[in-house]
């Protein structure tokens, strides 16, 4: 086959078989059986798609799996489109590497751009940091599909749409996610306005915390980056111990990022913001205000004799 054979065929196919990815479910209805079945018989068929003599037996293996797919028959045997679209996943990259590759992307989430203020309220500093980002997240991108092309020989932008959802399905609900870049701890310290005391805390509520955190910090290596820690905490709380109030969130984060509060001590020893910024992104990787008063809570709840700073009042 020619390349641009290739080109035309791959095209074809793949507009025919995305006609109907409305209809998705999010794989939400399928069973681990039925997702464990399919997987199977893609990599059984995969065998029989392989050419080695085939120009790109990578693409190769694409284009006859969308034909295969997208054939009156195989719509018989696989009724839905989320059936169809795991098999090509499945056949494709059935250790869903794309996916984790893009978990750990330091890309602008789905929450930052939602609650991003507007441009103009920003200030000429803030302006200057929010280009910066944005430049950075479409050269991340840019590199991430690269990247995609040169192993799998496949631009299929819904593919690894798909491909994240099955992921976030059936391995992000099985074990913690790791090298979490992308910033999900302003997403989770956003959220620590609703907590206004740990007064109501008991201390055994608060000692089983703190075990909930010790099982974490072993069972989570990557338990010092707060990314990682927000991550799990928002999408996989299940995973640790099933915390469901943002009272244990926050105090699970603050015992396993800053137990000694160095967040609350640079509060007490800088005098202007921007310093307390510079010093908190310098020494603890990232700022949110939120933070400093939740640790002010916790402090004067759990550890009021704890001496913090020289210059605290």
């Amino acid at each position: 086959m020619t390349a641009p054979f290739y080109i035309n065929k791959s095209a074809e196919y793949k507009v025919k078989f995305y006609q109907r990815k409305h209809h998705t479910k999010q794989f939400k209805e399928l069973t681990e059986e039925q997702i464990t079945k399919i997987k199977t018989e893609a990599e059984t068929r995969k065998k029989t798609f392989y050419n080695e003599r085939a120009t790109n037996p990578r693409l190769d293996i694409y284009i006859k799996t969308l034909a295969y797919l997208t054939s009156p028959t195989v719509h018989m045997k696989y009724k839905t489109f989320d059936e169809r679209m795991l098999f090509l996943i499945f056949t494709i990259d059935p250790e869903l590497n794309i996916a984790k590759l893009y978990t750990t992307l330091p890309l602008i989430t789905q929450y930052e751009e939602k609650h991003k203020p507007k441009y103009e309220e920003l200030t000429e500093e803030e302006q200057k940091e929010y280009i910066e980002k944005r430049k950075k997240h479409n050269e991340t991108l840019k590199v991430f599909n690269s990247t995609i092309f040169e192993q799998y020989s496949i631009t299929d932008p819904d593919f690894v749409y798909f491909e994240r959802i099955i992921y976030a399905k059936d391995i992000l609900s099985k074990q913690l996610a790791t090298n979490i870049q992308a910033n999900y701890t302003q997403e989770l310290l956003d959220q620590g306005i609703t907590v206004r005391s740990f007064e109501r805390t008991t201390d055994e509520q608060y000692e089983n915390i703190q075990q909930l955190v010790q099982n974490y910090i072993i069972n989570q290596p990557d338990h010092k980056n707060p990314n990682t820690v927000a991550f799990n905490l928002l999408r996989q709380n299940k995973l640790i111990g099933g915390v469901q109030t943002y009272k244990q969130i926050f105090l699970i984060f603050i015992l396993t990022i800053d137990p000694e509060l160095n967040t609350l001590k640079i509060f007490y020893e800088e005098t202007t913001w921007p310093r307390i910024k510079q010093r908190c992104i310098e020494e603890m990787g990232f700022f949110h205000k939120e933070l400093i008063r939740l640790e002010d809570l916790y402090h004067k709840r759990f550890i009021p004799d704890k001496k913090i700073s020289d210059w605290q009042i």
